[in-house]
């Protein structure tokens, strides 16, 4: 039970974090914290899961996939997503959202990680 309330919060978390981010940096960060999580460079994963997780429509992701791979960023197989350049992944997802926002100018992906990463308590 303590592991799905973290999981929760976690979700709840970066659903927060990411609302000013553009497609292409959720995706991007999506894929970072995946490649993070699982420590392998093949994500088995739907399209459709991860317009789910990431708030937006599959035919949204598939695009945006397409232009990673495009990019040579990624590599795509049915159910699977193969970063082959995690260096470029990363600058997409640690790139600061667009101008438009106003007041959100300065939120920055480095406050998103901060938001993510669990603190250490003091010893």
């Amino acid at each position: 039970a303590r592991a799905m309330r973290i999981s929760l919060f976690i979700f709840v978390l970066l659903n927060e974090c990411i609302l000013f981010y553009g497609l292409e940096q959720r995706l991007a960060i999506f894929l970072v914290s995946e490649y993070e999580r699982r420590g392998d460079a093949h994500i088995n994963i739907t399209h459709d899961s991860i317009a789910q997780y990431i708030g937006t429509s599959r035919e949204r992701v598939t695009k945006t996939l397409k232009k990673m791979c495009d990019k040579n960023i990624i590599r795509k197989t049915k159910g699977c997503i193969e970063i082959i350049n995690v260096e470029n992944l990363c600058e997409i997802a640690e790139s600061p959202p667009p101008r438009k926002f106003g007041w959100q100018n300065d939120f920055r992906a480095d406050t998103f990680w901060r938001c993510v990463t669990p603190r250490r308590k003091n010893t």
